[in-house]
């Protein structure tokens, strides 16, 4: 017994100095701030600090404001756990991408969501919740879903995906989601409240300026489950345990590129397989499930279609309602595509969420805002990329004049290209004295087509006193010309930039065709550019992606993704 006393008396008085230290810092006003990052609650709803408002700067070149609700979630509402009568609710999951990263509360595309249905449906009542959360993927969106997505009852849950969703999120040890909860589980549940004291704020942001300061997909990475817990083992079971040579053979994009990679192909294999797990449980609880993928900048700059390419045919082969958003991006009306992109980190800017969500609002329609009944449209004609034959064109060093790569000649015609008083310069076509020139180019095809990726380099030097304009058309017949896009810099604060990279997704009619008339139309100090004198860059050029309408296999591409 007095063993026993002889512990009390330090316990009670570490107790009392912690309460006395907490109640100082509070009546000081020296509260740390929470900072944002994921916190498992067993009794709450979403994964960060409840009622939080901070502006968060762990990205110095943007920083933001977070709020959150009592229950943890980012919002400007409050959500309660039960639905009210006549509410549609839209479950938003997803990485940092979904959560908003580097925008402010008004800017994420979940809010954006909310504001667009509102003002599309006025006399529907939504709740739009962001469950989004960093260094996830689809398993730790089963995780939540399964432990608490499913209670809010949602009427539509939308996945997100982006590229490093598989190239570092899948190569992990344990889903990262299961270990946050777990270490919470082995404490004690009254930490739930400690979280909320000053001390327990200040541990929060000690650790999270530790890992800010680090690599956290790598700390994320090194998470593992103790031996012995088998809780969702059906998730960890598809994780794709990453050593330092795999992870380097994935990164630096390689999943944007159309590639057999076997590596990358059991990542897409495993990631698709969660895909499915999800949308089956959504399903199994009454909702409808809706799946997107946010492209990188990269897939703006250049013909990086390595997930369209397998999201396109996955998705019509399992039913599933899919949103590829590159193509919305590369239809932006801007000039520069670096408008939808945070400049520090490439996560989407407030502009680019709008766009995101022009793209989802237009997918969800009501019916009958009095039940309410809600649905998402069917899919537009699923995009094939199999089969692709390309057209590349552009100069070499110390040589401006256009010059064309070999092409397959069993697909294509010969090229007919033409240009109208235009002059050339070390690396690029200029116009000519006059102000005014044309270059037409007719690329015809042995075979029926149904789309061309064209990739287009401008170069336009900004001057107050005339217009410098390169303006692009494309034709099917070679008299009828469509307008899509035109750079200009006339000193009136308009200028986008010297040079620009575009791309055009031109669809044929429906039945196809054989020939395409493209036109660029050069003003003054404007024209193509299609290398350096001394570096042939690779974006450098006019590229013409063709895409068969009978696609043909490319290489066992489909049989690796046959299980899909």
């Amino acid at each position: 017994m007095r063993q026993a006393f002889k512990f009390i008396g330090p316990v009670a008085v570490t107790a009392a100095l912690l309460i006395f230290l907490d109640l100082g810092l509070r009546m000081l006003n020296f509260v740390p701030k929470a900072v944002v990052y994921p916190v498992y609650y067993s009794n709450l709803l979403g994964d960060f600090e409840p009622n939080m408002k901070v502006v968060d700067q762990v990205t110095k070149l943007h920083p933001y404001t977070f709020t959150t609700n009592s229950q943890g979630l980012r919002s400007l509402r409050e959500i309660t756990k039960e639905k009210e009568q006549k509410t549609i609710r839209i479950l938003c999951l997803g990485d940092s991408y979904t959560m908003g990263w580097g925008v402010n509360d008004e800017d994420t595309y979940p809010e954006l969501l909310y504001q667009k249905l509102k003002r599309k449906y006025p006399s529907a009542k939504f709740e739009v919740i962001n469950a989004g959360f960093l260094f996830s993927n689809v398993l730790d969106h089963i995780d939540y879903f399964r432990e608490k997505g499913r209670l809010l009852k949602p009427d539509i849950v939308i996945e997100q995906y982006c590229y490093n969703d598989i190239d570092t999120d899948m190569l992990r040890n344990a889903v990262g989601r299961q270990v946050f909860r777990l270490e919470s589980a082995r404490d004690f549940r009254f930490l739930d409240k400690l979280r909320q004291t000053a001390l327990g704020k200040l541990a929060a942001m000690v650790k999270a300026r530790m890992i800010a300061g680090g690599n956290p997909r790598q700390m994320i990475g090194e998470l593992s489950l103790p031996p012995g817990f088998n809780s969702h083992d059906d998730l960890n079971a598809l994780l794709v345990p990453g050593n330092a040579e795999i992870v380097k053979h994935v990164m630096g994009y390689a999943v944007l590129e159309e590639n057999n990679d076997p590596v990358i192909a059991r990542l897409w294999k495993n990631y698709l397989t969660g895909v499915n797990i999800l949308k089956r449980e959504v399903e199994g609880q009454g909702g409808k499930f809706l799946f997107m993928a946010i492209p990188h900048l990269n897939q703006t700059l250049d013909l990086k279609n390595g997930h369209s390419a397998v999201l396109y045919p996955y998705a019509e082969k399992n039913n599933v309602k899919f949103i590829d958003l590159a193509r919305n991006f590369r239809k932006y009306p801007g000039k520069n595509y670096n408008d939808l992109f945070l400049v520090a980190d490439g996560h989407t800017s407030p502009k680019g969420n709008e766009l995101l969500t022009d793209a989802v609002a237009e997918r969800i329609v009501v019916s009958d805002p009095s039940k309410p009944s809600v649905r998402i449209t069917e899919n537009p004609p699923a995009l094939s990329y199999e089969g692709c034959k390309s057209i590349i064109m552009r100069s070499t060093p110390g040589d401006a004049s256009l010059k064309i790569e070999p092409y397959d000649s069993n697909f294509f015609y010969p090229l007919q290209i033409k240009t109208s008083d235009m002059q050339t310069g070390p690396d690029m076509y200029y116009t000519s004295t006059s102000g005014a020139g044309t270059v037409d180019i007719q690329i015809q095809t042995k075979k029926p087509v149904q789309r061309c990726d064209l990739i287009s380099f401008f170069r336009v030097f900004n001057d107050p006193a005339k217009l410098n304009k390169v303006t692009f058309s494309y034709s099917f017949d070679g008299m009828n010309y469509q307008q899509r896009y035109i750079a200009s810099s006339d000193g009136s604060g308009r200028w986008d930039g010297m040079e620009l990279s575009k791309i055009f997704e031109i669809d044929f009619p429906e039945s196809g065709g054989n020939q395409l008339f493209l036109r660029f139309e050069c003003t003054h100090d404007a024209g193509l550019a299609f290398g350096k004198v001394s570096v042939d860059e690779a974006n450098r050029r006019i590229q013409a992606n063709f895409y068969p309408t009978q696609g043909i296999a490319l290489g066992g591409r489909q049989n690796d993704l046959d299980m899909f």
